[in-house]
């Protein structure tokens, strides 16, 4: 990942309107964000991200039922295990995509944008890729 790289996670059913906004993030698409662990999350900053926004269904409106709910409770859970760290966890934020609605979207990464340009590179990660 290069430097300043906020990485978007999101489910197959929010990476269309991602399409449709013309974001130029990294992006990994999974089948629902129900499939995210902690593990997973914390593996992406390892490997360079800087931020991390994971978007995904309005609550409720999941396929699978309850893989937003879950994706929640593991960014919640992530973010602090960064604040443990000391890498901070505003690093780390989670959005739900309506469809065809980008503004949320939008908001998180100029959110996560600001907090990288306060923050910089967490430097505790840095040399263990």
């Amino acid at each position: 990942m290069t430097d300043g790289c906020i990485l978007v996670v999101c489910c197959e059913k929010t990476k269309e309107t991602l399409d449709e906004a013309g974001l130029s993030y990294p992006v990994i698409v999974l089948p629902c964000l129900g499939r995210i662990d902690e593990a997973f999350l914390l593996r992406t900053f390892r490997k360079g991200a800087n931020c991390v926004a994971v978007t995904g269904c309005i609550d409720g409106n999941c396929r699978y039922s309850s893989g937003n709910y879950q994706a929640r409770r593991c960014v919640n859970e992530v973010k602090s295990i960064l604040d443990e760290i000391g890498v901070n966890g505003e690093r780390l934020e989670i959005v739900s995509v309506s469809p065809n609605d980008t503004r949320d979207l939008q908001e998180c990464l100029d959110h996560l944008g600001e907090v990288y340009s306060r923050l910089g590179s967490p430097s505790i990660l840095e040399g263990e890729q």
